[in-house]
């Protein structure tokens, strides 16, 4: 029974260590996305400009009219403006290329 017993001990620290060695990798693996994902929306938020056509939160599309500080109205349909937080700005839609 003694032998059993360090197998199975053997065993579980072995499971135990590809589980913490899994964690890191995946805990590293997330950082650099989290990253990637800061970056683009840093460059999003920057970039922003009157007359662009925009998609903010709840897939909501409109084109920018004013930019003040944090807000930005957004022209969604005729006659109807909105102000939003820049922040919630989700993508600059990208006008299509003539063929």
């Amino acid at each position: 029974m003694d032998g059993l017993g360090a197998n199975i001990l053997a065993a579980s620290i072995v499971v135990a260590a590809l589980l913490l060695v899994m964690g890191v990798i995946y805990m590293l693996w997330s950082q650099q996305a989290m990253k990637k994902k800061r970056e683009f929306f840093q460059d999003l938020h920057a970039s922003l400009r009157p007359g662009q056509d925009i998609m903010f939160c709840g897939g909501i599309y409109g084109t920018i009219e004013d930019i003040i500080d944090d807000r930005v109205t957004v022209r969604v349909r005729d006659g109807v403006r909105l102000d939003i937080s820049r922040y919630s700005i989700q993508n600059i839609q990208k006008e299509e290329q003539p063929q």
